[in-house]
């Protein structure tokens, strides 16, 4: 239970982190990017960053931008996530949203 609780707090974290990262690094008026979902491996190695871009039709050329800024991105997480191990993300297109799936719960 206790670490299902901290599991959950390092993904609203990593979640909230990582968004503002993208706000602050990619200054972009035409295309909207979105951080919906974290999930970790059970180690905490890995975080997969679930990413939702509006609109879709820019999802090739966000996603690769985001590839190749990653390696500055993990080093400010590095930085303002304060455990032992940061994660290495990795990012994931959410395409629920272009799909037409809507999760009430989140």
């Amino acid at each position: 239970m206790a670490k299902e609780r901290r599991a959950s707090r390092i993904h609203e974290f990593i979640k909230r982190t990582v968004g503002e990262i993208i706000e602050e690094e990619i200054e972009r008026q035409d295309v909207l990017i979105s951080v919906t979902e974290v999930k970790t491996s059970p180690d905490l190695q890995w975080a997969d960053v679930s990413v939702s871009i509006f609109p879709y039709e820019k999802h090739e050329e966000i996603m690769e931008i985001l590839k190749k800024r990653l390696p500055f991105f993990q080093a400010l997480l590095n930085t303002r996530l304060k455990i032992r191990h940061t994660p290495k993300i990795r990012f994931v297109l959410d395409f629920r949203l272009e799909a037409g799936v809507v999760d009430e719960g989140t």
